[in-house]
């Protein structure tokens, strides 16, 4: 009788052993959830294109900075005088953002696309101002 009573309790701890194995196999722990980036989407991340790293969308937003579209576009932040009225990174395709007198401008950050291009707000383009001169003929 006591040898039944041995063999019934380690038969329940085996099964319990097995349970037990099963159910933490099959729980998905905080971490374990790695995207292809390697975002971990429990604790709140998720991949960022524009910033090309995983982020909280409540902490940072995911959109890339004017700075960013200046250099990913070939450009180069720098700074110079432009309008009182002119905000950051102005417009550099059109004309007048920057041609106010010292005393009417301020120090704003501007992208310097090169030679022969323009910054747009969004990324650097090729300047398509016509200029034209005037002739005489005799």
């Amino acid at each position: 009788m006591k040898v039944q009573y041995i063999i019934a309790i380690l038969v329940l701890v085996i099964i319990l052993a097995v349970a037990s194995y099963v159910y933490v196999q099959n729980q998905q722990f905080l971490g374990g959830d790695r995207d292809a980036h390697g975002c971990i989407g429990s604790a709140g991340y998720s991949w960022c294109e524009a910033k090309s790293k995983c982020i909280r969308i409540w902490e940072e937003n995911c959109t890339e900075t004017v700075d960013q579209a200046c250099t990913n576009s070939g450009g180069t932040v720098t700074t110079a005088l432009c309008c009182k009225s002119s905000n950051d990174f102005p417009n550099t395709c059109l004309i007048g953002a920057c041609g106010c007198s010292p005393e009417n401008s301020r120090t704003v950050k501007m992208c310097d696309c090169g030679e022969g291009k323009c910054f747009n707000g969004n990324t650097c383009i090729v300047e398509n101002f016509a200029v034209t001169t005037a002739t005489t003929t005799t």
